[in-house]
């Protein structure tokens, strides 16, 4: 394959990004997730058949003995909340037949996997604090870790939380900082926030050729070009142009000024 067709390829994939974004100004929260997730290369048929309120995400998910903190996760200001899908690791080492060869619905017990959501916010002002907890508390339902799109104020913000083995327990996560992609304006997308995003799809994941076992959830490449104007940036491990989602530590930044 020659440079300019990934080139080419990149640009497509800006295009879409842009276009997915874009739907968000329409009414329907699950059907823009999705649509920009699949833009990324992300798509997957293990989901549940919910209703998108907060009590019924509640009685699903919440299994736990640990209380649920719903002060905490601001609980009484969601409109509305979208299981989107489950990625599991078969399906990312198998892309190109996600959704066809594994299709067997939401496997909770699957810890190789990543959940994804979406959150629909009531007008208000939240702060990079409040977007934390919320996503913090969602994820401590979970063994597996999740995503989180969140609409508030005529926003988008992409949330994600690092996870690492506990020291003495392998069998448990600890939670650490929660790293969140804030204020993406979809009616007119940010040149900077288009191409993080993009570095963050699939195809762009797999062109660096890594081994999925030896990370053993997901990786989210960010590039270290300068040209991400107002936003600072941290690539993990040294060198390696990589940072791993899941039980390995650090994850990707993305922080507006």
């Amino acid at each position: 394959m020659t440079k300019i067709s990934d080139t080419t390829m990149n640009t497509d994939t800006k295009r879409q990004i842009e276009t997915a974004l874009r739907a968000f100004s329409g009414a329907d929260l699950r059907a823009a997730s999705i649509g920009l997730l699949n833009s990324l290369g992300y798509q997957s048929k293990k989901t549940l058949d919910l209703d998108n309120t907060s009590d019924a995400f509640l009685a699903e998910f919440d299994k736990r003995d640990r209380k649920f903190r719903k002060d905490k996760a601001l609980f009484d200001r969601w409109k509305s909340v979208e299981f989107l899908f489950q990625i599991t690791d078969d399906e990312v080492r198998n892309t190109g037949a996600q959704g066809t060869l594994f299709d067997s619905g939401y496997d909770h017990g699957n810890y190789q996997s990543y959940l994804f959501f979406a959150l629909d916010l009531k007008k208000n002002h939240y702060t990079r604090t409040q977007l934390a907890d919320i996503t913090r508390e969602i994820n401590l339902l979970f063994d597996m870790p999740a995503m989180l799109l969140i609409l508030h104020e005529d926003s988008l913000t992409l949330a994600v939380i690092d996870r690492r083995l506990h020291r003495r327990d392998e069998s448990r996560d600890v939670l650490e900082k929660v790293k969140l992609l804030r204020g993406m304006q979809y009616t007119k997308p940010h040149a900077a926030h288009v191409r993080i995003l993009s570095d963050l799809a699939l195809p762009e994941i797999l062109s660096e050729e890594i081994q999925m076992p030896q990370i053993r959830r997901y990786a989210c490449r960010l590039a270290s070009s300068p040209g991400y104007r107002g936003v600072e940036q941290a690539v993990l491990p040294p060198n390696s142009g990589m940072v791993f989602l899941g039980r390995t530590s650090g994850t990707f930044s993305a922080r507006e000024h």
